[in-house]
């Protein structure tokens, strides 16, 4: 839950305290308790860095049609078939 949601909640329980005579309070104190959301970066790729990915999966993709292994045995872009589709996607 982030800050926001849980002022949100305790303005609501503090209004309904209020409005059941349960507390002597004229104000809630929670009204004006809000932070601003964070603009967020999007994540995106340069396409230099998209290019550089698609040759990569190439090359992947030729070793794998040729059955070479790779230094340090098979990595977790195999099948290259999927994870080309997934770029593709992008």
């Amino acid at each position: 839950h982030t800050w926001n949601n849980k002022v949100a909640h305790l303005r609501a329980i503090f209004n309904f305290g209020m409005e059941q005579k349960l507390l002597p309070h004229t104000e809630n104190p929670f009204n004006n308790a809000v932070v601003k959301k964070e603009k967020k970066k999007k994540k995106i790729l340069s396409e230099s860095q998209i290019n550089r990915i698609n040759l990569l999966m190439g090359k992947f993709a030729e070793d794998e049609r040729t059955q070479v292994t790779p230094k340090g045995g098979r990595c977790a872009l195999y099948p290259t078939w999927y994870w080309s589709t997934v770029l593709a996607t992008l």
